[in-house]
């Protein structure tokens, strides 16, 4: 599969065919393994030691999310953590550079309303599901839609204490737009990471793996 980078290079090379600049950067470039997932860096499979809060009426929070190869997005999955009741949330994956202003990802969004009784894992389609997501470093904002406060697993990353920052948060108090500004009235969030799974399809199948 062919795929090739939508934004501009971040590199300036000078014509050295040695460094990846922006002649490099922009040619097709052939993908031969799709990715079945991608999930918020840094976090694995099996981390879910606490909870995030997001606030009600447009608590939300903004994650990076590394995909090391072609993804064909078909949803996000998230560990949803509480409180019992009615859940309204939405999510949208961006991209960009270094202006402070990402873009949203054509398709790559959904909302969904769900019933909670207690822990869960809860899968939302891609509202353009499938996209084709090139690799690269983004970013993915959950919001809460609801109310009142919502939990949302993470992981507890205690063996890193002090460091800077992992995660941001900042109540939206609109949907998610398509250009969002990610500098302005955000908070850092320094030892947690929020659960977030992008699924994707591989070996020709039509659904999730």
């Amino acid at each position: 599969m062919s795929t090739k980078h939508a934004f501009t290079s971040p590199i300036t090379d000078g014509g050295d065919p040695d460094i990846v600049g922006p002649d490099e950067w922009n040619e097709p470039h052939e993908d031969t393994t799709l990715a079945p997932y991608a999930l918020t860096h840094p976090l694995g499979v099996d981390d879910q030691g606490t909870s995030l809060t997001f606030l009600g009426n447009g608590g939300s929070v903004a994650a990076p999310i590394y995909i090391p190869t072609t993804l064909i997005l078909q949803s996000l999955t998230f560990r949803q953590a509480g409180p019992t009741g009615d859940q309204d949330f939405e999510w949208r994956l961006y991209e960009g550079t270094n202006d402070g202003t990402l873009s949203a990802v054509t398709g790559a969004d959904g909302s969904l309303v769900f019933n909670v009784t207690g822990n869960t894992f809860q899968t939302i389609d891609a509202s353009g599901a499938p996209v084709i997501i090139q690799s690269g470093m983004y970013w993915l904002v959950l919001r809460n839609r609801r109310g009142v406060d919502a939990f949302v697993n993470g992981r507890q990353v205690t063996v890193l204490a002090g460091i800077p920052s992992i995660s941001q948060s900042k109540t939206l108090g609109s949907a998610l737009p398509s250009s969002l500004d990610m500098v302005t009235g955000w908070t850092k969030q320094s030892q947690t990471t929020p659960w977030y799974r992008l699924d994707g399809r591989v070996f020709g199948q039509s659904t999730a793996f």
